[in-house]
């Protein structure tokens, strides 16, 4: 428990402040009233290394916890604190942990810091406390940067402003955290709750899954046979065997004698897995058995000799060798360690299970669920069976009602085919080339084929599953345990505690996904070929991803902005969309658009009689029916929620619209007052057509995000009543309420159109990840840690980046800490300044790697492979090959209609790809053209900005070509 502001002076004893069973540590202001910094531990732990630093301003104690291997800080800074003295507090704090923290320790610094002027959420500083509050918050931030912490305390806890902090570096280790008033300060009480008990030590118990005994999950499939696995089964006469069912109307015998035939031959040329036991010890290798063995003898012969002669000479010489043999032991260990990462590691992409199973044995949190809290008791739990119970709950009370009376037809298709798609020719090949698209190591519900099996016998197992198809598809019928759906919860955001912050994930047998990928291909082709999807929707759909959506979003609000003209977007929020699909609804929307027969038949069957399971650490909740919903999970899910959704579109009248699957918003380009009419108004048909169509819209949850401009920014300010103007409301009463940012796929969007409140986010995002990884693994080599960076850091920092690419310094700088602060703790490197290591791990700095993701998707423009929406235009030179024309400016525009200009995907990223030399812009394949930009960017140097470094220039492309002489841009007349 930490305290400040204690109010404690030296002739006040711990034991006039102590709590039974714990142990005070304080620092307390000497030179002045007030202050001071206090942390209780339960005396069952043992601390270590407590330090108090202070002065007449500031406080802090921080001590380690030994047997949680944590370290614990509590800190206090008077809101008159100068800057001197909160540097050396800082200061303190970092050579502490310089000393006592390894990367696989937690630290909790907590506190009273006093800097409202932080914005937690875009880790954006405001000037409201002058230059004094400013240069204090912005040293806190570069120590939280510096150390890969992470602030979470989300709630206001003195008024509206959030004064108590906790920094920790295992913010995955937090569930809940709670601002709560009490009587005994004006500042909140801040509660913390953790994922796993710190009481106990081995306080969690492992949960095996319910399996029979004759199960696929009791083999070792990693080491089975699975050429012999293979050959066997090609000997089986499916036919006959298919014969020997008849009758079987349902399918369901002759799926199960596919299952059961396929899993005899496993047990044939498949290891059993040996369960663990619970007192079972490690396995020890051989080479450290010899050692064992022989410190063992010398120290029999050590104790023999001590016995018979305590003053013999050679006792020192057998000692020495002890001592010896016990280091070549720890080496022996440490190797053993080392091995074992760089096989997980190795794994990363062709088995990630194997590498998250690895990773998991290294840390406290041992489910990535719970505990739940319970909301009719309030209280948490812990155990999987009720945790499992509690969100079958949650999933089954957002069902659609399939009774609702207010549920109305509302069909407006486009006009599909006369002759429609009523039914499918699929063989052999589709069903291999189905089974190609599955991943060896993706998981499957249980009891059923596992995936690495049927892609290892997809020629022998082929025909089994063309006749169990062709059999379902004819009449019409699926087996029941393929309508079974296992939930898997994937924890969103938020609380981890909240049962609704779960994501429901289906895990169905591979056997049917197989099918599905068959009718999907056939599916999406008819629907695309005959344009019947709606051109707003990007979701699931080849070619067009979020980045492709967020641009021309961004180009339609930017070209606004220039014509001095705002932009007001509203966001819609589904009620969990996906589990909110009528089904009789949904089935009368395929046939409109010429699905029938054989096809609609089948897709009405999907649909209907399934049952869902939630499994929490290998406990089951009890079987509920699915009575709404499209399983997400599934292969045809998605594209059947499209189809749902897709007449959305032809309800709008004066606005855009665009969509990613459930992701949707509208926006009107605001010229006049009466554009915000037309906006509600169309705001009003959305909604009547989620209730026509019983799919409940979170009206609570919509957000408005209003682009004005700075005249416009400025007159809000003085007229207090232009809020009102602009303020938009759903049919239920709720006033929508300009929000500062919102988050658009992953991308945080800012009304005042800065990338910087996106940058802060991510950046935190990916130093937790970093945090945790090097939590888990002890190795530093240059290999080992490379090899992590890319494939669980880099990504975090690059998503969608050729939207949101940077040109102020300040950001690039801030964007290089992820990669700069990881790469600095690789054995060896950790002196060497930031230009020399990437030269030395041959990475190309993030700022490089963003402009090559930028001219890459110029490429795909210019050749189809994406939809061009923002309708850049392209001139071929003859001597400069392929050329972007750039927007034209007018040159009347203001400075931050000129700033948007230049930071816009269309201008920047065109001027990037206008350096290329013919050579490179002309190929015509994206191997080629990736292998002759690689070839391009290495000529050219790479010093990203950094502090404490002064560079040449910005590290763009473009100003390396300008200053040594590169093409000119192309503007279009």
């Amino acid at each position: 428990m930490g305290i400040t502001e204690t109010w404690l002076k030296g002739y006040i004893t711990d034991a006039q402040v102590q709590i039974k069973n714990y142990s005070s540590f304080r620092s307390d202001r000497v030179n002045r009233h007030h202050g001071g910094a206090m942390v209780y531990v339960h005396n069952s732990y043992t601390v270590s290394n407590n330090e108090s630093y202070e002065d007449q301003y500031s406080n802090c104690i921080i001590l380690r916890i030994e047997e949680l291997n944590c370290i614990v800080a509590a800190v206090y800074r008077p809101p008159d604190c100068p800057n001197s003295s909160f540097r050396n507090i800082i200061r303190n704090i970092q050579s502490y942990i310089d000393l006592n923290l390894d990367d696989d320790a937690e630290l909790y610094l907590m506190g009273d810091f006093n800097l409202p002027n932080i914005d937690w959420t875009t880790l954006i500083v405001n000037s409201s406390l002058g230059t004094k509050g400013t240069e204090a918050a912005n040293t806190l931030l570069d120590f939280m940067t510096d150390n890969l912490l992470t602030q979470v305390v989300n709630h206001p806890t003195r008024g509206n402003n959030t004064l108590d902090l906790v920094f920790t570096n295992r913010a995955q280790y937090i569930c809940e955290t709670s601002s709560s008033e009490t009587c005994l300060s004006d500042h909140n009480l801040v509660s913390l709750v953790l994922g796993y008990d710190a009481r106990r030590n081995h306080n969690y118990v492992h949960q095996t899954k319910e399996t029979d005994d004759f199960d696929y999950f009791n083999l070792n499939l990693q080491k089975a046979d699975l050429e012999a696995i293979n050959e066997h089964i090609s000997e089986i006469n499916w036919n006959s065997l298919h014969e020997l069912c008849q009758p079987d109307p349902s399918g369901e015998k002759f799926a199960e004698l596919i299952r059961l035939t396929t899993l005899q031959v496993c047990y044939l040329y498949a290891p059993e897995k040996q369960p663990r036991r619970a007192d079972q010890k490690p396995k020890i290798s051989r080479p450290r058995k010899i050692l064992y063995r022989k410190k063992k003898k010398l120290k029999a012969r050590l104790n023999c000799l001590r016995a018979a002669n305590p003053e013999a000479e050679k006792l020192q010489m057998l000692k020495h060798e002890i001592n010896l043999l016990a280091y070549e032991i720890q080496q022996n260990i440490s190797r053993e360690i080392s091995d074992r990462e760089i096989l997980a590691v190795d794994s990363i992409k062709k088995n990630p299970k194997y590498f998250f199973s690895y990773a998991k044995r290294f840390s406290k949190l041992k489910s990535n669920i719970g505990p739940l809290r319970n909301k009719s008791t309030g209280l948490l739990q812990r155990d999987a069976k009720q945790m499992a119970e509690l969100l079958q709950d949650q999933y089954s009370s957002v069902f659609s009602d399939p009774d609702n009376p207010n549920k109305r037809n509302t069909l407006d298709p486009p006009c599909p085919p006369p002759e429609g798609l009523s039914t499918i020719e699929f063989g052999e090949e589709d069903i291999i080339s189905a089974i190609d698209e599955i991943s060896a190591d993706s998981a499957t519900s249980d009891g059923e084929i596992p995936a690495r099996i049927i892609k290892a016998c997809k020629t022998s197992l082929s025909p089994a599953l063309l006749i169990l198809w062709e059999t379902s598809f004819r009449d019409g019928v699926i087996p029941a345990v393929y309508k079974e759906q296992y939930i898997t919860p994937i924890f969103k955001k938020g609380n981890k505690t909240d049962p609704g912050n779960y994501r429901p994930v289906s895990l169905t047998s591979h056997v049917i996904k197989i099918f599905e990928r068959v009718i999907k291909k056939y599916l999406v082709k008819y629907l695309e070929e005959h344009q019947l999807f709606s051109t707003k929707q990007h979701g699931f759909r080849k070619g067009r991803s979020c980045l492709t959506q967020l641009i021309q979003h961004m180009d339609h609000i930017l070209n606004n902005y220039l014509d001095n003209s705002e932009t007001d977007v509203i966001y819609l929020d589904y009620a969990k969309a996906f589990d909110k699909v009528d089904h009789a609804i949904l089935l009368k929307k395929i046939k409109s658009y010429g699905i029938r027969g054989q096809l609609y038949d089948w897709i009405e069957e999907f649909l209907r009689g399934r049952t869902q399971t939630v499994v929490v650490d290998g406990k089951h909740s009890r079987p509920a029916p699915v009575i709404s919903g499209v399983p997400q999970g599934t292969v045809l899910g998605p594209i059947l929620f499209l189809l749902y959704v897709n007449d959305m579109e032809r309800f709008i009248k004066n606005c855009k619209i665009s969509s990613f699957a459930d992701d949707t918003r509208i926006s009107k380009k605001i010229s006049q007052m009466s554009d915000t009419d037309l906006l509600q108004e169309d705001l009003n048909r959305i909604i009547r057509w989620s209730e026509d169509n019983n799919m409940k819209l979170h009206e609570d949850k919509f957000e408005l995000l209003c682009y004005r401009t700075p005249a416009t920014r400025k007159l809000s300010e003085v007229l207090p009543f232009m809020g009102d103007i602009t303020s938009y409301q759903t049919p239920n009463g709720t006033c929508l309420e300009g929000s500062a940012l919102v988050k658009d796929l992953g991308v945080t969007m800012s009304e005042e159109l800065s990338w910087t409140p996106h940058i802060n986010t991510m950046v935190e995002t990916a130093s937790q990840v970093a945090s945790w990884v090097l939590g888990v693994f002890k190795g530093r080599s240059k290999l080992l840690m490379l090899q992590l960076y890319k494939s669980l850091i880099r990504c975090r920092a690059e998503y969608c980046s050729p939207l949101w690419s940077p040109t102020k310094i300040t950001d690039i700088q801030l964007i290089e800490t992820v990669q700069r602060q990881f790469t600095r703790r690789i054995h060896g490197l950790g002196d060497m300044n930031y230009w020399d290591r990437l030269k030395e791990l041959k990475l190309k700095s993030l700022q490089r790697r963003r402009e090559r993701y930028s001219i890459i998707h110029i490429w795909k423009l210019l050749h189809g492979v994406c939809p061009n929406d923002i309708k850049m235009e392209f001139k071929e030179h003859p001597r400069l090959g392929f050329k972007v024309l750039l927007p034209t400016l007018n040159r009347q525009s203001s400075n931050a209609a000129k700033t948007c200009y230049d930071n816009s995907f269309a201008v920047r990223a065109g001027r990037l790809w206008n350096t290329l030399p013919k050579d490179v812009n002309t190929k015509k394949t994206l191997e080629s053209f990736k292998a002759a930009l690689e070839v391009f960017l290495e000529t050219i140097p790479d010093m990203p900005p950094t502090p404490g470094y002064s560079t040449p220039n910005s590290n763009s492309i473009i100003d390396w070509c300008n200053q040594r002489g590169g093409p000119q841009m192309v503007r279009r007349p």
